[in-house]
This record gives C-alpha cells, structure tokens and sequence, in this order.
C-alpha cells in the first residue's frame, strides 16, 4: 500500500455530536442510524412575496375585522378561546350521547333475548 493512496486521519473530522464524518472535499457522512432523518425531502422552499400596497392592506385589515379581529394582540383572546373549547366540549358531549342512543343494542333489528329454551 502507497502512503499516498490512502486518506490522512488528520484530514477527516468526526462530530460525536451529531454522528458526522467530514471528508477533506467537505461532504458530511452520517450515521446510518440517522438514515431515516436524511431521507426526509421537504419540497422545494416557498418565499412569500410581500406587497406594500396601501389599498391591499387596507383589504386585508378590512377583512380581518370583519371577521372579528380588533388587534389587541390576544388580550380578550384566551377568554374567548375558553369559551370556545368549553363549547367545543359540549358539542361533543351531545354527539356522543347521540350515537350512544342510536347505537344502543336493544334497538337492533337482530336483536335476539338470550333465553333458556
């Protein structure tokens, strides 16, 4: 074996952190029990292009108190969003039953009394 055939140790650099090897042409390699995190693709990245126009501000703002939004930046919101889950709550209480009563057993149409013959 050439000495100069084989990679110099003191040109590669492991991360015990992160579990990377850095190779002098400045890939990473990674440990194959991370493999599932580097499969992942997350699509190409979206920018959101910002318009300052006054009349589409102004749209927007329009629509949002419209829709209730008076811009005090959450102060009444976690009282509404109290209410909101306690209403949330209710609803489901009453599906429930609902189902509970529409599915009950004895209205079954095969319903047969378990009797001794």
């Amino acid at each position: 074996m050439d000495g100069g055939e084989l990679l110099d140790d003191k040109n590669l650099e492991y991360d015990d952190e992160t579990m990377e090897l850095t190779l002098p042409s400045g890939a990473k390699i990674g440990h194959r029990s991370l493999m599932r995190y580097y499969k992942q693709r997350f699509g190409m990245q979206r920018t959101v292009v910002l318009s300052h126009s006054r009349i589409a501000v102004g749209r927007v703002l329009r629509q949002y108190k419209a829709l209730g939004w008076t811009g005090d930046a959450g102060g009444g919101s976690f009282h509404q969003g109290q209410r909101d889950m306690q209403y949330l709550q209710r609803m489901k209480s009453k599906w429930m039953l609902k189902m509970g009563m529409s599915n009950n057993t004895t209205k079954q149409k095969h319903f047969r009394a378990q009797v001794m013959f």
